[in-house]
């Protein structure tokens, strides 16, 4: 959890309404972006987009939802991060329900950490299927949106069952014949006078 609200609440880690019309193209443009800011290592930069493209050739990384989770894990790589982007229009993936896909994450790791990579990507796949949790994505114009936006969803997320209706006490089943109707108006007698 706390992995994503680093990814919203800074620049380096958000990127928004990327103009790209391919996956082709997104990727190197990201890659690029993050090897220019130090969040990926400068020597692994050809083999990490090679990696991106090669998965998204074998089976496309869109959910649906207009989601997408490209990933990349290499030994170089020493702690976990998510990227987050959302483009101006969305590309075609052959996500499951057709939508265009317009969000994507990219979680970037250290290989033997299988664990915690596949939490992520739970988390990321739970969140993303929050209906309002995307449409304020959508909407949002800053970081800090998304990151008030993260924030909302979780809080959706923690709220408390609604308790189950209480039975008025005059209404209970009591296993005799029209025991619940006798309880019921013996209760409400005293009304009636």
């Amino acid at each position: 959890m706390n992995l994503l609200k680093q990814t919203f609440s800074a620049d380096q880690t958000c990127f928004l309404d990327v103009p790209a019309t391919s996956i082709k193209e997104l990727i190197p443009r990201i890659v690029d972006q993050l090897v220019g800011n130090g969040r990926l290592p400068a020597d692994a930069r050809d083999h990490i987009v090679q990696g991106l493209i090669d998965r998204e050739n074998v089976v496309s990384t869109a959910i649906g939802h207009a989601v997408a989770v490209p990933h990349c894990y290499l030994e170089s790589l020493t702690e976990q991060q998510i990227i987050f982007v959302r483009l101006k229009d969305g590309i075609n993936l052959r996500a499951p329900d057709g939508t265009p896909t317009r969000f994507f994450f990219f979680p970037f790791g250290p290989t033997g950490e299988a664990a915690a990579h596949l939490d992520t990507l739970a988390l990321i796949a739970r969140l993303m299927s929050d209906d309002e949790f995307r449409y304020d994505l959508g909407e949002a114009v800053s970081v800090q949106d998304h990151g008030w936006a993260l924030e909302r969803a979780l809080g959706r997320e923690a709220a408390e069952p609604l308790p189950k209706p209480q039975v008025a006490e005059g209404l209970q089943r009591t296993g005799k014949f029209a025991g619940g109707i006798i309880a019921d108006v013996q209760r409400r007698w005293p009304h009636y006078i």
